[in-house]
C-alpha cells in the first residue's frame, strides 16, 4: 500500500507533510470519499483548509465525483473506487456510492468544508456569549474595515484634536498623504502591540539595545559616532550637481534645488538637527542611462 492509500486511510491516523503540487488535496478528498462510504454521516466530517480557494477546489472535486457515480457505469464506478483504495467493492457498496450524491444534497449540514476563519466564526456564531462577543455579529471583510478607517482619517485630518494637531503638522512635513494614512492604518492595526511598548518601562531600553545591535554599535555613545559618520558620509554627495539638474525644472524643482544648496551649506551638526524635518528626497534614476533628480515625499539619498 502506497503513501497516499495509507493517507486516505479512514481507520488510520494520519499526518501528511508533502510540497506543493504532490497530491495532499487529493488524498485528503480521498479520505472523505472512503469515511463515507464506509457509512460515517456526512455531517460528522468537517474538513479544515488555510484558504478559501482550497476549501472551493475540495468542495468542487467532492460534488464532481458524487455525481459522476450517481450516473456512470459500473465498470467506471468500480475503476474509480479500487483506485481510492477500495478494491473488489461489493455490490453494497456500489449502491452506496450512487446513492451518495442524493444525500449530499439532502444534508445541508455536510460534509463542512471551509477555512480556519470560517470554522472559528461558526464557533463564535454558536456560543456568542461565552465568548464575549455580540450575538449576531457579523465580521467586515478587509476592503470595508480599511473604508472605514479611510473615513475616519479624514475626520480626524479635517477637525484634528489640539494634542494631536501639532503631531499631524510634523509628519505632513515629512511624508505624503497616502504614506501618512497608510502609516496610521497600521499604527491603529497594531495598537495594542503599540500600547504595550508604550505602557513598559523597559520598552525604551529594549529598543535602544536591539537598535544598537542592528547596527553594530557597542555604546550609545557609539551609536552617535556612527550617526555622525553617517551624515558625513552623506555631506559628500555630489549636492551640487543634483542642485543644478533640479534647477532645470519646473517650480517645485527650482524650489528643491534651493532647499538642497542651504542644506549642503549647513555645518554637519546644523544638517543632522534638520534632517529629520525635511521632506526632501534626492533619487538617483540609472534606469534610462543617466541619473535624474526628483523630489518625493521621503527622506532618503
Amino acid at each position: 500500500m502506497d503513501n497516499s492509500s495509507l493517507a486516505s486511510d479512514p481507520k488510520l491516523s494520519v499526518f501528511v507533510s508533502a510540497n506543493a503540487g504532490t497530491g495532499k488535496t487529493r488524498a485528503l478528498t480521498h479520505r472523505v470519499f472512503r469515511l463515507l462510504l464506509n457509512g460515517v454521516k456526512p455531517d460528522s466530517i468537517l474538513c479544515v483548509t488555510y484558504t478559501k480557494a482550497a476549501a472551493a477546489e475540495m468542495q468542487q472535486r467532492l460534488q464532481n465525483t458524487l455525481s459522476k457515480w450517481a450516473v456512470c457505469s459500473e465498470s467506471e464506478l468500480i475503476s474509480d473506487l479500487t483506485e481510492m483504495s477500495e478494491p473488489n467493492p461489493s455490490q453494497e457498496k456500489i449502491l452506496i456510492s450512487r446513492q451518495l450524491f442524493a444525500r449530499i444534497l439532502d444534508n445541508e449540514d455536510g460534509p463542512r468544508i471551509e477555512t480556519i476563519h470560517s470554522f472559528c466564526q461558526t464557533i463564535l456564531s454558536r456560543f456568542p456569549i461565552e465568548a464575549g462577543v455580540p450575538p449576531g455579529f457579523d465580521l467586515i471583510t478587509e476592503s470595508e474595515s480599511n473604508e472605514i478607517l479611510q473615513q475616519r482619517l479624514l475626520e480626524l485630518f479635517a477637525t484634528p484634536a489640539r494634542h494631536i494637531k501639532q503631531k499631524l503638522h510634523f509628519l505632513a512635513k515629512i511624508t505624503d498623504e497616502r504614506t501618512l494614512s497608510q502609516y496610521l492604518i497600521q499604527i491603529v492595526q497594531k495598537r495594542d502591540i503599540i500600547e504595550k511598548f508604550a505602557t513598559d518601562p523597559a520598552s525604551a531600553g529594549r529598543f535602544k539595545e536591539h537598535l544598537k545591535t542592528q547596527i553594530g554599535c557597542k555604546s550609545m555613545a557609539d551609536f552617535s559616532s556612527e550617526k555622525s559618520s553617517m551624515m558625513a558620509q552623506i555631506k559628500q554627495l555630489p549636492f551640487q550637481k543634483m542642485a543644478d539638474a533640479l534647477d532645470g525644472g519646473g517650480k517645485n524643482d527650482k524650489e528643491a534645488a534651493l532647499k538642497i544648496k542651504r542644506w549642503a551649506g549647513l555645518l554637519p551638526e546644523q544638517a543632522e538637527a534638520e534632517w529629520a524635518q525635511t521632506p526632501t528626497r534626492v533619487d538617483t534614476n540609472t534606469e534610462s542611462g543617466h541619473k535624474q533628480y526628483k523630489q518625493s515625499g521621503h527622506k532618503q539619498i
